[in-house]
C-alpha cells in the first residue's frame, strides 16, 4: 500500500503543474488577444513613460548670463533681447541673417529670462536690444540699440 501511495504523488504533483501551466499560458493568450482586438495596453498605467509636457528640449543657440563667456570660439556675438518684444524678434531675424553672412557664430540672451536679471542690474547692459562681441571669452565691445547695431554691422 505504502510502495502503491508513492507512484501517485509525482503523478498528482505533475497534473497540478499542468493545470498551472495551461491555466497560466491561458491567461496570457486571452490577455494577447484583448490587447490586439481593443488596441489597450492592460499594463500601460504601471509603466513609467515621461509625458510630451514634461520633456525637455536643449537649445544651444541660447546662453544665460553665466555661460555666455564659455564658448569655444575666438571670436563671437552676443545678442541680449527681450523675448516678449515683438520689434526684438524682427530685428533679431536680421541680425541673425547678417552676422551669419559673415561667418561668424551667434548667440541669443533673453533677457526676459530671470537668470540673466543680474546683467541688467549691473548695468552691464542696458534693458534695450544689445550686442555683445566676444573676443577670447572676454566682452571686447557692448552695442546698445537698434541703429548702433545697424552701423556696426554696416546692414
Amino acid at each position: 500500500m505504502k510502495n502503491n501511495q508513492t507512484i501517485e504523488e509525482p503523478e498528482t504533483l505533475w497534473n497540478l503543474l499542468r493545470i498551472f501551466i495551461t491555466i497560466t499560458l491561458l491567461f496570457i493568450l486571452f490577455y494577447l488577444i484583448t490587447s490586439i482586438i481593443t488596441g489597450y495596453d492592460v499594463f500601460a498605467p504601471f509603466r513609467k513613460t515621461v509625458s510630451p509636457e514634461l520633456q525637455v528640449e536643449i537649445n544651444y543657440d541660447y546662453v544665460t548670463s553665466g555661460t555666455m563667456l564659455n564658448k569655444s570660439q575666438e571670436q563671437y556675438y552676443v545678442l541680449a533681447f527681450h523675448g516678449d518684444d515683438r520689434e526684438d524678434v524682427i530685428i533679431q531675424s536680421v541680425i541673425t541673417a547678417v552676422i551669419n553672412e559673415n561667418s561668424n557664430e551667434l548667440y541669443y540672451l533673453d533677457l526676459k529670462d530671470g537668470m540673466n536679471q543680474s546683467l541688467i542690474t549691473n548695468e552691464v547692459i542696458k534693458d534695450e536690444l544689445t550686442l555683445l562681441v566676444i573676443e577670447d571669452n572676454n566682452i571686447k565691445k557692448i552695442i546698445t540699440g537698434e541703429e548702433d547695431i545697424r552701423n556696426y554691422l554696416k546692414y
